[in-house]
């Protein structure tokens, strides 16, 4: 049963990755503060074309400074609430999260599109590689996605204090359709909550993520960092053990 749970977590996490990657860039120094806890009002955006409100966000969100912020998942393959921390700089990313009582810590390379699952009890970790064709989408910034998928903005609201633009976009697969609406904080060009559904052979799920406790500031280099002795397996290794002998 444990190594059932542990597979299962390892899993859960690959799943997550691509959201947490895409959560990962902000911008410039906030004009307002954010912090102040309010309720989420709707407002109709009238004034500025949706182009231009696009390009702003994409201005905005350029440079990447570093930031750590809860991660809050509910819905989806879960079927409950996630809550994960989460260490971001322009190219480098750490999350950590506990899934039936183990913990778990997931470190991304964007520039080398590699990621390692790091288990802190057995100090082992696997490594998967992002770079192919089939994978790299998922090592995508917040303002590669939006040039390359050409959101619609569909008004602003205002969210914990911080104003933002919603914008939706859709990406198709040969195996499923996902609608994405997204919160993207004015001042920074950060996505402080995203609402995906995802739809299967006519099966539609729906998994919320939200952005909160946001700081900006440097981190440590030694916060993305496994240790000396750890052991590494390779994730394509691992999953080609795992199948029936013959197969």
């Amino acid at each position: 049963m444990a190594e059932k749970s542990k597979k299962w977590a390892i899993l859960v996490g690959l799943l997550l990755i691509g959201v947490i990657i895409s959560a990962g860039c902000i911008g410039d120094e906030p004009t307002e503060d954010g912090g102040a806890s309010q309720p989420s009002t709707a407002e109709t955006s009238t004034d500025t074309p949706s182009g231009g409100l696009l390009s702003d966000l994409l201005n905005k969100a350029k440079g990447s400074p570093s930031a750590t912020y809860d991660l809050v998942i509910s819905g989806g393959a879960t079927a409950g609430t996630e809550t994960m921390k989460v260490w971001s700089t322009e190219t480098k990313e750490r999350t950590d999260f506990t899934i039936e009582g183990m913990k778990s810590i997931t470190i991304i390379d964007k520039e080398a599109q590699v990621m390692y699952m790091y288990d802190p009890d057995q100090n082992t970790a696997i490594r998967m590689d992002f770079s192919s064709d089939d994978t790299s989408r998922q090592a995508q910034s917040f303002t590669e996605a939006m040039e390359e998928y050409n959101p619609t903005v569909v008004g602003t609201e205002t969210i914990d204090g911080k104003k933002c633009t919603v914008i939706e976009f859709e990406t198709v697969t040969e195996d499923a359709t996902v609608t994405q609406k997204m919160w993207v904080w004015k001042d920074y060009g950060f996505p402080i909550k995203v609402e995906m559904v995802s739809t299967l052979g006519g099966t539609s799920v729906t998994t919320v993520m939200e952005m909160k406790n946001i700081e900006f500031g440097p981190i440590y280099p030694s916060v993305f960092e496994l240790p000396d002795d750890v052991v590494i397996t390779d994730f394509e290794s691992m999953m080609e053990s795992m199948l029936p002998s013959g197969a």
